[in-house]
């Protein structure tokens, strides 16, 4: 046939590598875990419930803190003190409607808080948000001037 190459009875030709590409690119994952670094403290909010075993609590989406907006979000970064958060959950059977309802909250430095929303039954749309739990971050710069 014209235009088709023979079949080669050795096999299929050698893939070729240009030397060295693999060793060039060794340092990007390190300038990018670089640019992660945070010198001063932070504390992080997570809208899914840590520990799921109490009855008739749900995951929540945090809507937002302090008036800033965040969109289909469940966890945010946020400094330490005092914080205003709005936190929304799935409505229940019958409602089309997700409720919202807010939470004043001192968050602590470095720690990290799980948010849940409690109702009294699972067909209620009301609902009171709480801190599911709550933990330290490890590795997050400590407030005090010792480090």
């Amino acid at each position: 046939m014209i235009g088709h190459p023979k079949p080669s009875s050795t096999g299929p030709a050698p893939v070729r590598r240009r030397p060295g590409f693999s060793m060039r690119l060794w340092w990007l994952p390190a300038i990018a875990l670089a640019g992660c670094a945070v010198d001063k403290p932070y504390a992080f909010l997570d809208g899914e419930r840590h520990n799921r075993v109490e009855l008739n609590t749900y995951d929540t989406q945090i809507v937002s803190v302090d008036g800033k907006y965040y969109l289909q979000n469940s966890r945010v970064l946020i400094e330490p003190g005092k914080h205003h958060i709005v936190l929304q959950t799935r409505p229940p059977f019958g409602f089309s409607i997700p409720p919202e309802k807010a939470l004043d909250l001192d968050v602590e430095p470095c720690t990290r808080y799980w948010f849940e929303a409690k109702r009294v039954n699972a067909l209620t749309q009301d609902f009171e948000p709480r801190v599911n739990y709550k933990e330290p971050i490890s590795g997050c710069p400590s407030a005090s001037p010792g480090g």
